[in-house]
Formats: C-alpha cells, structure tokens, sequence
C-alpha cells in the first residue's frame, strides 16, 4: 500500500470518528433539552389544586397585604372622542382593542402605563388593578347553625320578608344557575358575566379546579336564598331578588375594568343594594368612581373589609362612602382574622357552621357548606339586611340606611360599653332592630268607621312595633 493511500484511510477514520462525537453529543444535547417537558407536565399535574372543601377554606389571598396591577394593561379615561382617537392613532390601536367600562369614559387598555406612548392633554392613565375574591383561614368548626337568629333575622321577618321588586346585586366569581334555592331568585334576564361578556354568569366555564369557583353560589345564598320553600336553607333576605354579576374568574380574580363596569351595570339594571366580597389593598380611583355614581342614584355598596388581622381595612370598603363589614363568632368575638380600622361599620356573623348555598362539578343542585369563615361571609348577610330595609322604606336614602343598619347594631361586649370601635365598627347587625323604629305597622281600630264631627268617640287604634307616629285630627 501506498504512503498516499494509508494518509487518505487515516483521514477517514478521523472524519468518522470525529462525525461519531458530534453524533454522540447531538443525542445528549437533544435528551437533555426535552427530558424537562415530560417533567414540567408531570409537576403540573401534581400541583393541580383540588377544589376546595366548605370545611376546609383556602388561606388568605391578602396574607402579603400586597397590591397587585395586571402588567399588561391599563385603564384610560378621554376626555372626548377626538382624544380617544388621537391616543389611538398615536398607539397604533384599534377601536377593537379597547374596552369601555360601563357608562364611563374609561376603557381597558391593552398596554402596561409603561408601554403607553402617547398621551396627551385630555387623557389620564391608571393603573389596572387585580380584584381577588377574599379567602376565608381555617378555623374551628363549630356545631349548629346560628347566624340568622344572632342577628334577630325572625323578629324582623314579622316585619318584613323583603320584596321581589327589590334587587341585590352579587358582584363575585360565577354562580350556581341550577342550585334549587337560588334558581327562582336570580335575575338571569339582567344577570351578565363580564369575564366572559355574556349573559351567563355560570360557575366552572374556565376551571371546575378554581380556588373560588363556589364562592359567588355562597355569597348569593347568604344574602337572598329562596326561603320558606321546603328545600335546603333559610337567607336574611327571604323575598329578595339576585342580579348575579360575574366579575371575578372561576380562581378568584377579577380587575378595575371587570368590576367598576359591573357596579354600573348593576346601577343601570335597577339594584338597589351591591354586595362586594372581594377587594384590593390600595386605593383604585376607577372603582371609587363607579361606587360614586350608585350611591349618587340611590344604590348602597357594601364590601368586606378584609381577612388579614390588622388594622388595615380593604378598598372599596375602606372607602367612608361603602358599607364597611367585619366577621364575628356565635359568641360576638371579632373573629381571629377580620380587619379592622377607623372606616369599619358593622360585623356580623362570618365564622363556624354558617349554613348555605355550595357548589361542585359533580352537585351543582343540592349542596351546601358544612361552615364558612371570613368577611366575605358576612358581606352578603349586611347586604341582604340592606334589602329588606330597601323594602319596608323604598325611598330611603343611602345615608338612611346606613344609619338604621348602625344605629340598630348590638355593643358587644367586646366594645366596652363604647358607641363605636375599630375592632367592630358600631356593633353586631341587628336586622329587627334596624326596622322596628322606623315603621309602623297597621292592625287594627275600635270601632270601625269614620270619625263624626262634633261627636265624641273613645277610638283605639292598634299599631305594632315603637317609634314616632303622628295623628292628624280635623272636624
């Protein structure tokens, strides 16, 4: 053989074995990038939170006291079309790509306030905030159900059972459409799911797994079950109706635009009480706004005031303006983790074997919580207690029943003996107590028939419950 020829079988077995590595080493690489995939699934898998049991409440979303801004929008408010046109043009957006809160000038924005870069006179931008459901913490279970006639709920059905006429708007996560004590009280005609945009505000359209998808299911029913029908449970506000409004997703998550377009959607759907179990630590200038315009037509706003043991109530709640609600025990304790401060109203019953309304994938009809903890509790329970007032006397004011819901309130022992605290607002509710004085109610007189001018008659009229009533005598 040749000195050429063994150079040339050399450089061969070089090249082969050269090639071989880059084989080798190609195969490595590929089995080290894709192992991770299989891997990651796996984890998802594991990590796949099951639905959460009534007896088992998940933790404190607002445990970090934390805001949190969704990055990659914002809300803008225009002056006029012209400016909405112009900010447009100059961020390359579409109409399209834009979404009007409810009866405002204001729209969610598909860019952070960071990524906005064209503004102008006539435009302010503001940050979209992140509205969580309130999480209610673990606590003891306790062994019967208390909370309707803690707050004297059957002295005041004697007075009033409310009315079908009026509304209590739900603004939560979605909502058992078919469970057998809400179905003939929700409002579906009006009723609108703004994390969809459709009329149907149904629990599980995303996630049956979510952390909260019973949570709107449980605040309807505590304010306004069907009650007095032979099925499951009893609510404070027996013959008022739902408007069920889905703002929050089936995890529990809603935002500025969801919310603040909800509570002027409820305004303009004929509400006369909103009820807020959820919340946000800072304040949000969007929201404040949208609260403004209920009250400002008549509506009253209630909102938990947050379940992280501090002084350090939650907006909207912590807003004068709202209703303000903080949770107690079955003994008139300030439960372990109701917030509290100098803007809290009332509390009431938000801890222990509070029966209600519950939702799962598989009993979308019949369940029901063995107990339920937190402010979000006792939120639609105030609310409801809004609505029988709003029933008995439809042209009162908000202020007016704001003040016969504190005014009617029960000093618990934790109070001292004082007017109003931070821990508890102005006390325990008392829903007989918030009616009784501010109506009287008709039985009967001796004898019957009409007064004769210039005769005298012994008249006995009688009226039940106390106040004031004045009489009106002529001839």
């Amino acid at each position: 053989m040749t000195k050429r020829a063994k150079k040339t079988i050399l450089v061969l077995i070089i090249v082969s074995i050269a090639i071989g590595l880059v084989a080798v080493a190609l195969f490595l690489k590929f089995k080290k990038n894709n192992q991770p995939i299989k891997a990651n699934v796996n984890n998802v898998k594991e990590e796949t939170k099951k639905e959460p049991s009534p007896a088992e409440p998940p933790v404190d979303v607002f445990a970090d006291k934390k805001s949190s801004t969704d990055e990659k929008s914002s809300i803008v408010t225009f002056a006029n079309e012209n400016i909405k046109s112009q900010f447009l043009a100059g961020n390359k957006l579409n109409p399209a790509d834009i979404k009007q809160i409810t009866g405002t000038n204001s729209y969610k924005v598909p860019l952070s306030q960071k990524d906005i870069k064209s503004t102008g006179e006539g435009v302010s931008v503001n940050e979209n905030k992140i509205y969580r459901a309130l999480a209610t913490p673990n606590d003891p279970l306790f062994s019967q159900q208390w909370h309707l006639s803690k707050i004297s709920a059957p002295a005041a059905w004697d007075i009033t059972t409310g009315s079908s006429s009026v509304k209590v708007a739900v603004l939560d996560t979605g909502f058992g459409l078919n469970h057998q004590d809400l179905a003939s009280k929700f409002d579906l005609a009006n009723g609108w799911d703004f994390i969809h945009n459709d009329n149907s505000p149904m629990a599980g359209t995303d996630n049956w797994n979510g952390q909260f998808v019973y949570h709107g299911t449980m605040t309807a029913g505590l304010a306004a079950a069907a009650t007095n029908n032979g099925l499951g449970v009893a609510s404070i506000g027996w013959n008022v109706k739902i408007l069920p409004i889905q703002v929050l997703d089936d995890n529990g998550y809603g935002d500025t635009y969801t919310v603040a377009s909800a509570i002027n959607y409820a305004v303009s759907r004929g509400a006369k009480v909103i009820s807020l179990s959820l919340g946000e630590p800072d304040p949000d200038g969007i929201i404040r706004g949208a609260i403004g315009n209920a009250i400002s037509n008549g509506v009253v706003v209630v909102a938990a005031a947050g379940n992280s043991n501090c002084n350090c109530i939650i907006y909207p709640a912590n807003y004068p303006e709202v209703i303000a609600v903080g949770a107690t025990d079955i003994n008139d304790n300030r439960a372990s983790f109701s917030t509290y401060g100098a803007n809290l109203d009332v509390v009431a019953p938000g801890v222990g074997s509070i029966r209600t309304t519950y939702l799962t994938q598989s009993n979308q009809t019949s369940a029901y919580t063995t107990s339920a903890y937190g402010t979000s509790v006792s939120t639609p329970i105030v609310a409801g207690q809004a609505a029988l007032i709003k029933s008995l006397l439809p042209n009162a004011s908000v202020g007016a029943v704001d003040s016969y819901i504190k005014n009617g309130a029960d000093k618990v022992v934790g109070m001292n003996g004082q007017n109003f605290t931070n821990e508890y607002g102005f006390g325990r509710i008392n829903a007989y107590n918030s009616l009784k004085n501010y109506q009287w109610q008709y039985i009967g007189q001796s004898p019957s028939g009409n007064l004769v001018a210039g005769q005298k008659t012994t008249w006995t009229v009688s009226a039940k419950n106390t106040g004031t009533i004045t009489w009106t005598n002529s001839g």
